[in-house]
């Protein structure tokens, strides 16, 4: 989940893995958190807040930029 654009690489990587890139809306933190049912780190956890995490979520308000076919918004 994250905002603005991604570079070529990346955009590779989401078709490659069959994966989504999610955008939220700035500025709405408060909110996503309430979405939030469980939140695991899973790589890199020496990074802090910038740490790789498996979210559960329910009904979070998010856009997909990037789809795993190459679409991008």
């Amino acid at each position: 989940i994250g905002k603005g654009k991604r570079d070529e690489a990346v955009k590779a990587a989401v078709v490659r893995n069959g994966a989504v890139y999610l955008a939220a809306i700035g500025g709405a933190g408060a909110l996503m958190a309430g979405s939030v049912k469980s939140c695991e780190i899973i790589a890199w956890p020496d990074l802090g807040c910038e740490a790789v995490r498996r979210l559960e979520v329910v009904d979070m308000p998010l856009t997909v930029l990037l789809d795993a076919h190459g679409g991008d918004l």
